[in-house]
Protein backbone atom coordinates (compact mmCIF):
# COMPACT_ATOMS: atom_id res chain seq x y z
CA UNK A 1 0.00 0.00 0.00
CA UNK A 2 2.93 2.18 0.58
CA UNK A 3 4.44 1.77 -2.50
CA UNK A 4 1.08 3.00 -4.52
CA UNK A 5 0.40 5.95 -2.47
CA UNK A 6 4.49 6.66 -2.74
CA UNK A 7 4.14 6.12 -6.55
CA UNK A 8 0.60 8.24 -6.95
CA UNK A 9 3.18 10.79 -5.11
CA UNK A 10 5.52 10.88 -7.87
CA UNK A 11 3.10 10.77 -10.48
CA UNK A 12 1.42 14.17 -8.83
CA UNK A 13 4.84 16.01 -8.97
CA UNK A 14 5.26 14.86 -12.47
CA UNK A 15 2.18 16.46 -13.75
CA UNK A 16 2.46 19.42 -11.49
CA UNK A 17 5.71 20.27 -12.71
CA UNK A 18 4.16 19.27 -16.66
CA UNK A 19 1.55 21.57 -15.98
CA UNK A 20 3.82 24.62 -14.35
CA UNK A 21 6.50 24.61 -17.38
CA UNK A 22 3.14 24.33 -19.76
CA UNK A 23 2.05 27.19 -18.11
CA UNK A 24 4.47 29.74 -17.82
CA UNK A 25 5.59 29.07 -21.78
CA UNK A 26 8.21 25.88 -21.55
CA UNK A 27 11.54 25.99 -20.41
CA UNK A 28 12.87 28.63 -18.13
CA UNK A 29 15.97 30.79 -19.13
CA UNK A 30 15.20 30.48 -22.43
CA UNK A 31 17.22 32.11 -25.10
CA UNK A 32 17.33 35.95 -25.85
CA UNK A 33 19.26 36.46 -28.26
CA UNK A 34 22.92 35.41 -30.29
CA UNK A 35 25.68 37.89 -30.70
CA UNK A 36 24.24 39.01 -34.10
CA UNK A 37 21.21 40.64 -32.19
CA UNK A 38 18.69 38.09 -33.79
CA UNK A 39 15.96 37.16 -31.57
CA UNK A 40 15.64 33.31 -31.77
CA UNK A 41 12.72 31.08 -30.73
CA UNK A 42 13.19 27.85 -27.97
CA UNK A 43 13.31 24.88 -28.33
CA UNK A 44 11.29 22.04 -27.79
CA UNK A 45 8.43 19.18 -29.04
CA UNK A 46 8.35 20.25 -33.34
CA UNK A 47 10.32 23.29 -32.92
CA UNK A 48 13.37 24.02 -34.16
CA UNK A 49 16.40 24.47 -32.24
CA UNK A 50 18.30 27.62 -31.87
CA UNK A 51 21.13 28.48 -33.99
CA UNK A 52 24.04 30.79 -32.38
CA UNK A 53 25.23 31.00 -35.70
CA UNK A 54 29.30 30.12 -36.02
CA UNK A 55 31.72 28.96 -33.75
CA UNK A 56 33.14 32.12 -32.04
CA UNK A 57 29.45 33.48 -31.25
CA UNK A 58 28.08 34.33 -27.69
CA UNK A 59 24.51 32.81 -26.83
CA UNK A 60 22.93 34.60 -24.23
CA UNK A 61 20.11 33.11 -22.59
CA UNK A 62 17.67 35.31 -21.23
CA UNK A 63 18.67 34.94 -17.30
CA UNK A 64 22.37 36.13 -18.24
CA UNK A 65 23.91 32.71 -18.60
CA UNK A 66 26.14 32.71 -21.90
CA UNK A 67 27.82 29.92 -24.21
CA UNK A 68 29.68 30.13 -26.59
CA UNK A 69 32.43 27.53 -29.19
CA UNK A 70 35.60 28.82 -28.62
CA UNK A 71 37.32 26.62 -31.49
CA UNK A 72 37.09 23.23 -32.73
CA UNK A 73 40.73 21.33 -33.86
CA UNK A 74 41.68 18.19 -35.24
CA UNK A 75 44.24 16.92 -32.66
CA UNK A 76 45.73 13.38 -32.02
CA UNK A 77 44.50 11.18 -29.29
CA UNK A 78 46.95 9.37 -27.12
CA UNK A 79 47.17 5.45 -26.81
CA UNK A 80 45.61 5.66 -23.49
CA UNK A 81 42.08 7.68 -25.17
CA UNK A 82 38.70 6.05 -25.42
CA UNK A 83 36.46 6.24 -27.94
CA UNK A 84 38.04 6.63 -31.18
CA UNK A 85 38.86 3.81 -33.55
CA UNK A 86 41.44 3.32 -36.53
CA UNK A 87 40.76 5.46 -39.30
CA UNK A 88 38.96 7.74 -37.43
CA UNK A 89 39.78 11.72 -36.76
CA UNK A 90 39.52 13.53 -33.59
CA UNK A 91 37.99 16.92 -32.88
CA UNK A 92 38.03 18.62 -29.76
CA UNK A 93 35.49 21.72 -29.17
CA UNK A 94 36.55 24.18 -26.60
CA UNK A 95 33.51 25.32 -24.64
CA UNK A 96 33.29 28.26 -23.06
CA UNK A 97 30.07 29.48 -20.29
CA UNK A 98 30.19 33.02 -18.85
CA UNK A 99 27.33 33.30 -15.41
CA UNK A 100 26.03 36.50 -15.94
CA UNK A 101 22.67 35.27 -13.93
CA UNK A 102 22.42 36.50 -10.92
CA UNK A 103 22.45 32.98 -8.60
CA UNK A 104 25.52 30.43 -8.89
CA UNK A 105 25.09 28.33 -12.03
CA UNK A 106 25.96 24.36 -11.31
CA UNK A 107 26.99 23.04 -14.75
CA UNK A 108 26.19 19.37 -13.23
CA UNK A 109 23.90 18.56 -16.61
CA UNK A 110 25.86 20.43 -19.34
CA UNK A 111 25.30 18.53 -22.22
CA UNK A 112 27.66 19.13 -25.52
CA UNK A 113 26.74 16.80 -28.50
CA UNK A 114 28.72 16.78 -32.36
CA UNK A 115 26.99 16.29 -35.35
CA UNK A 116 29.12 16.17 -38.45
CA UNK A 117 29.30 16.38 -42.34
CA UNK A 118 26.45 16.96 -44.78
CA UNK A 119 24.42 13.75 -43.25
CA UNK A 120 24.82 15.06 -39.74
CA UNK A 121 26.21 12.12 -38.49
CA UNK A 122 26.40 11.83 -34.38
CA UNK A 123 29.75 11.60 -33.53
CA UNK A 124 31.31 9.69 -30.32
CA UNK A 125 32.78 11.27 -27.36
CA UNK A 126 35.98 10.96 -27.28
CA UNK A 127 38.01 10.50 -23.02
CA UNK A 128 41.61 11.10 -22.88
CA UNK A 129 42.76 12.43 -19.87
CA UNK A 130 46.44 12.19 -20.85
CA UNK A 131 45.67 15.37 -22.78
CA UNK A 132 43.72 17.04 -20.98
CA UNK A 133 40.30 16.20 -22.31
CA UNK A 134 38.49 14.86 -19.64
CA UNK A 135 34.58 14.62 -18.58
CA UNK A 136 33.66 17.71 -19.99
CA UNK A 137 32.00 21.09 -17.62
CA UNK A 138 31.93 20.28 -14.25
CA UNK A 139 31.93 22.20 -11.10
CA UNK A 140 30.07 25.76 -9.77
CA UNK A 141 30.16 28.73 -11.92
CA UNK A 142 29.79 31.77 -9.88
CA UNK A 143 28.42 34.99 -10.44
CA UNK A 144 30.46 36.81 -13.02
CA UNK A 145 32.96 34.17 -13.38
CA UNK A 146 33.62 32.13 -16.78
CA UNK A 147 34.19 28.20 -17.02
CA UNK A 148 36.29 26.62 -20.31
CA UNK A 149 36.09 23.06 -21.07
CA UNK A 150 37.41 20.37 -23.29
CA UNK A 151 35.27 17.92 -25.24
CA UNK A 152 36.45 15.67 -27.90
CA UNK A 153 34.60 13.62 -30.72
CA UNK A 154 35.58 10.85 -32.74
CA UNK A 155 34.44 11.80 -36.87
CA UNK A 156 34.97 10.26 -40.20
CA UNK A 157 38.18 12.22 -41.42
CA UNK A 158 36.02 13.28 -44.57
CA UNK A 159 33.33 14.58 -42.41
CA UNK A 160 35.23 17.70 -40.47
CA UNK A 161 33.23 20.13 -42.60
CA UNK A 162 30.23 21.42 -41.32
CA UNK A 163 30.04 20.80 -37.70
CA UNK A 164 27.20 21.37 -35.18
CA UNK A 165 27.80 21.41 -31.84
CA UNK A 166 24.67 21.44 -29.93
CA UNK A 167 25.06 23.49 -26.25
CA UNK A 168 22.77 22.83 -23.67
CA UNK A 169 23.88 24.41 -20.27
CA UNK A 170 21.40 22.58 -18.14
CA UNK A 171 17.29 20.73 -18.41
CA UNK A 172 15.53 24.09 -17.92
CA UNK A 173 17.65 25.84 -20.43
CA UNK A 174 17.18 25.51 -24.51
CA UNK A 175 19.73 23.62 -26.85
CA UNK A 176 21.52 25.75 -28.91
CA UNK A 177 23.03 24.76 -32.07
CA UNK A 178 26.59 26.10 -33.40
CA UNK A 179 28.07 25.65 -36.82
CA UNK A 180 31.41 25.83 -38.12
CA UNK A 181 34.87 23.23 -38.91
CA UNK A 182 37.74 22.20 -38.05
Amino acid sequence: MDVIKGMAAVIGILLALTLSLTACGGLVGTPEQSSNGAGLPQSGVGREYPTAGEFGNNYKYSDGLIVKVLSAEQFVPSALSYGTQPGQAAVKVTIQTINGTTQNFDSALFIVHLKYGAAGLVAERVFDSSTGIGTGMEGMVTVGTAATAVYAFAVDPSGLNPLSVEITPALKYATVVFKGAA
